[in-house]
């Protein structure tokens, strides 16, 4: 679909691909998205507002500003895509996996993350912001700002030498250390 004019927006998408080209100022509201394959997509100020997202896959897309607002995302993977401006914001999220991206500025305010993998690429300007975090995964990751700090991170993995300018809080750091088995005396 070339324009805005020929969409019509569904509340359920079960379609295995859909492509959406040149998307602009479009809401997407109380969507359920399943099984989908969005392949070369190009997203620009969407917002996908109380919507739901199941085993999808993002690949070689392109997300400037968009925002997930309230939205729940299971099983979603985001592979080898451009991410700039992208908010997530009182999203749930079961399992999101972000591998070989080129992430210029993401944004994670106040969610409930289960699991979340960033895998090789790229993270100009990340922020994890007053989230809950039950498991965050780090790898080949090459960073210039991650911010973890206002987070509470209940399990931590990854190669230490990807940590390089990802700021965390000193609790961060000590359940870090003790998860890798190192222990601290006083």
């Amino acid at each position: 679909m070339d324009n805005l004019e020929k969409i019509n927006v569904k509340k359920s998408y079960n379609d295995r691909k859909i492509i959406f080209n040149n998307i602009e100022n479009l809401e997407f509201k109380n969507c359920k998205f399943t099984n989908i394959i969005f392949t070369n997509c190009n997203f620009k100020e969407t917002s996908f507002n109380t919507c739901e997202f199941n085993n999808c896959i993002f690949d070689y897309c392109v997300l400037k500003e968009v925002n997930f607002n309230n939205c729940k995302i299971i099983n979603t993977n985001i592979n080898e895509s451009k991410i700039e401006k992208v908010i997530f914001k009182d999203t749930y999220i079961i399992y999101l996996s972000l591998n070989i991206n080129k992430i210029y500025s993401i944004l994670f305010d106040i969610c409930n993350i289960k699991y979340i993998n960033l895998y090789k690429g790229t993270i100009y300007e990340g922020n994890f912001s007053h989230s809950q975090i039950e498991e965050i995964e780090i790898n080949n990751i090459e960073v210039t700002n991650l911010y973890l700090y206002t987070s509470k991170i209940n399990k931590f993995n990854g190669d230490i030498n990807t940590f390089k300018n990802i700021t965390l809080s000193l609790n961060q750091v000590l359940d870090y250390i003790k998860n890798i088995g190192i222990i601290l005396h006083d």
